[in-house]
């Protein structure tokens, strides 16, 4: 079935980015723990307040940017990878479901488009994903981490402790590398994904949709009235008046209200907002009709 294999392109992804994401943050804890050895101590182990230690910073946050850089790369392209064979199961399930005939390319150059993406399957300096991967956030929490430390002649021990706590996901918290990642690839995989869907759903002249996926604890009210319900794109474009309005509780779901930016909202994009991982599953309108009737 078509929706459980877009399922498990998506869960199959995010199983190896967990893993990855584990790797990654053991890694650039290493290296900033290594890093920060350079700095000087006391003889009570307390960093000395002194422009050198400050100045070391400079090749200390080049390292940790540099071996980031080296460690994201990788994951980014699992994930080109992934969004590429969500495409092909698209492609399969147009053409079994449309009764037009469309031999052109659908959804390679919205993919490229978007994420940034060059002929030879590199990212682009300046396109999305590339941003994601030179993106220095950490980099730069880290370094103001340090230059307090050394200004106010922290212990050695406790910044080291502090640095692993802020680098690495434990069973109270996500990292702060995790809580980045997590927000931007998530949502940046679904979007795409739709994206894709929308272009192909239009070359194969389909023009209506079922709101699919499942129900979590954490559902917008918003998804839990329309999923599995069939729409027509005209019907979805009044979405945008629902943004903000309440909903009544619902027994076993922390239900939330849809809370986009009106201006901003997309109903074929964002669906439910931020961190919706529902899809438009594209009917035809014979099937729309009939879902209708029941």
């Amino acid at each position: 079935m078509y929706e459980d294999k877009k399922k498990n392109v998506f869960q199959k992804f995010f199983d190896k980015y967990e893993k990855k994401i584990e790797k990654i943050e053991k890694k650039l804890t290493n290296v900033i723990q290594g890093e920060i050895q350079k700095l000087d101590v006391n003889k009570e182990g307390n960093f000395k307040q002194t422009i050198i230690n400050l100045n070391k910073l400079n090749v200390i946050q080049a390292n940790f940017i540099k071996e980031y850089q080296k460690q994201i790369e990788p994951l980014i392209k699992d994930f080109v990878k992934s969004l590429s064979s969500s495409l092909k199961e698209n492609k399969i399930y147009f053409k079994d479901i449309s009764k037009v005939k469309y031999n052109g390319e659908i959804g390679e150059t919205v993919l490229k488009r978007r994420l940034g993406i060059n002929d030879k399957g590199g990212l682009k300096k300046n396109g999305y994903l590339g941003r994601i991967v030179r993106n220095t956030a950490i980099a730069n929490d880290i370094r103001t981490m340090l230059e307090m430390d050394i200004a106010n002649g922290r212990n050695f021990g406790a910044t080291s402790e502090k640095l692993n706590d802020y680098l690495e996901t434990n069973k109270n918290k996500r990292s702060r590398i995790k809580a980045y990642l997590d927000t931007t690839i998530r949502d940046t995989y679904i979007q795409n994904d739709r994206a894709i869907t929308n272009e192909q759903a239009n070359k194969y002249q389909l023009f209506h949709f079922i709101y699919a996926g499942t129900i979590v604890e954490r559902s917008r009210c918003f998804c839990i009235e329309r999923v599995g319900k069939a729409f027509s794109i005209e019907e979805a474009q009044g979405w945008r008046e629902l943004i903000g309005q309440e909903c009544a509780p619902i027994v076993g779901i922390k239900a939330e209200n849809l809370n986009e930016k009106k201006l901003n909202y997309d109903p074929l994009l964002d669906m439910g907002g931020w961190g919706c991982l529902h899809i438009p599953r594209y009917i035809t309108e014979n099937m729309y009709n009939s879902m209708k009737k029941e």
